[in-house]
């Protein structure tokens, strides 16, 4: 099956204001490790091989588990993801995006919301929000965005679950596909999400890594 490039619009809140990178074929060289690879201890046992496939902030304490069946890692379009996947048919992305600055949910909504308007067919208005909501992962606050946006006709959806960790900074959980996919692929969001867990917070003088 040809791969399925979408024309994305990849949402990123940095510091006291926002932007939006927008790309016509995600870039598809040389698949990268995730950066924040979990050491995997000896032995070689299916739970060590699992745990060596998580992704552990150096800014926020967060860590996701992506299944290596389903979601395979990408090059991340810029340093401010942390990781950056796609399934095997690049049908449904998701990136992990950080930084360490606090922010409240109603600045970040505001950033995302905004920036996608500047861009969006028909400008703000266009942009057509599906659902909105406070949830709870792994014990953690976060706010969770579903919405859609036109670029140059093609209409794309996406699940943005964003928070602010106290001391360390904040981060979004980005999933996005097609507007006609992405219910398809609920299963396996879910499945993601489930395997969020929160740790310790990384040390504030820790920086990530250019990709």
């Amino acid at each position: 099956m040809p791969r399925f490039f979408l024309l994305a619009l990849i949402v990123i809140v940095l510091g006291a204001g926002a932007y939006i990178l927008a790309t016509d074929g995600l870039p598809k060289g040389e698949s990268a490790k995730p950066l924040y690879e979990k050491k995997e201890n000896e032995g070689g046992s299916n739970e060590n091989e699992k745990s060596a496939s998580c992704l552990a902030s150096g800014i926020v304490p967060v860590e996701i588990c992506p299944d290596a069946a389903f979601w395979h890692p990408e090059q991340p379009i810029s340093s401010d993801y942390e990781g950056f996947y796609s399934n095997q048919t690049g049908a449904v992305y998701f990136g992990f995006i950080t930084e360490g600055l606090e922010q409240t949910p109603a600045f970040m909504r505001k950033g995302i919301l905004g920036n996608v308007g500047k861009v969006a067919d028909g400008g703000a208005e266009s942009v057509r929000i599906l659902a909105e909501k406070d949830v709870v992962i792994a014990g953690h606050d976060w706010h969770y965005l579903e919405y859609d946006a036109s670029l140059d006709g093609t209409v794309f959806r996406y699940g943005n679950y964003f928070s602010s960790f106290e001391g360390a900074g904040s981060a979004q959980i980005l999933i996005f596909s097609s507007d006609k996919k992405f219910r398809f692929y609920k299963t396996y969001i879910d499945a993601l999400l489930d395997t969020v867990k929160i740790t310790e917070s990384p040390s504030l003088n820790e920086t990530k890594p250019s990709p």
